[in-house]
Formats: C-alpha cells, structure tokens, sequence
C-alpha cells in the first residue's frame, strides 16, 4: 500500500512539469512551423503597411509575460518576409479582435483560450485574411487555420475549410506536406 501511495504521490507531482514541458514543446514547434507558413503565404504583399512594414501578433488571454517572451524570439529568427521587415507584436485578445486599425499577416495563439474568444478570434482573422496559428490541440477541429500534427512526425496541421474562407494563398509545397484537416458538413 505505501509503494503504491508514493508511486501516485511521485505520478502526481511530476506531471504538471511533464504537461508543462510538452506544452512548451508544442509552443517552440508551433512557432516555427508559423514562420514557415508566413514565408508561404503567397498573398504577403497584400499585408504590407503603409510604411512597408508586415506585422505579426502573438494573441494572449491572460499572459502577456508569455507572450512577449514568444514575440521577443521570433523577432530574432523572423526579421523579414521577402525583403519587408517584420514586427512582431504581442497583443490582447480583447485588441486584436476589437480595434479596427489592428492589421497583421498572422496571429499566433500564445496560451489555451476560452472556446467563445477562440470563435472571436477565428472570425477576426477569417475576415482580415490573417494566417491564424494554435499550437495547443483541438482547435484547428474547432476553425484555428492551422496548428501542428504530432504524429511519427511533426508536420503542420492545416484547416482547408479556414484556409478557403480567409482567402489566403498558400505555396502548393506547403500544403502538400501537410496534414489536412476537412469539417464534415
């Protein structure tokens, strides 16, 4: 009885750590399967500012920490998309759904949302034509465009339904390594 109580005690203790490492996991993988998908968007000129600028959003609920910390190491590996410099920036749910003069290429969800900010942030991003990114399981199935497949190996996970409704042109190499993901109607 007591191996079988401090083997529960150990199990319960250590996995958060382990839940914890494989999320970040997720995250770091996430983020460069997002730069890779920003680079294949064929439609970049499109999200080009008007003082020739393209912005990218790291999307937070709650951790904005989080966030910054992601923004701050895809600034260095993500100066510029075909030649147009780039600018990372984290922002709130709440701003990137609601401001009108938000405009970005893409968004990467930084932390696991609420299903009815998900649904907000999903509508914003199909209607500004936003590559919209979820490392964290489940949402491409609930509209995210895209997130990663963690199979025999890491692939990204692509939303056709989400890809077709925000009108974003992607290279033809990089949805033919990827793994679809099509809504049964």
């Amino acid at each position: 009885m007591k191996i079988v109580l401090l083997l529960w005690l150990l199990t319960a203790t250590f996995a958060p750590a382990v839940a914890d490492t494989f999320t970040e996991r997720r995250i770091i993988v996430g983020q460069k399967l997002f730069r890779t998908m920003l680079v294949s968007n064929l439609n970049y000129k499109n999200n080009i500012s008007p003082e020739g600028r393209i912005y990218v959003d790291l999307l937070y609920q709650y951790d904005d920490e989080q966030a910054k910390k992601l923004a701050s190491g895809l600034t260095l590996e993500l100066t510029a998309i075909h030649g147009v410099p780039v600018i990372v920036r984290p922002l709130s749910i709440t701003q990137y759904v609601h401001d009108q003069q938000v405009s970005s290429i893409g968004a990467f969800i930084t932390e696991k949302i609420d299903i009815n900010s998900l649904q907000q942030v999903i509508v914003k991003g199909h209607k500004n034509q936003h590559i919209l990114f979820s490392p964290f399981e489940g949402d491409v199935e609930k509209g995210v465009m895209a997130g990663l497949s963690v199979e025999s190996r890491v692939r990204p996970y692509v939303n056709i339904s989400a890809l077709k409704h925000s009108n974003v042109e992607m290279k033809p190499f990089f949805i033919k390594v990827s793994k679809l993901y099509a809504p049964k109607l």
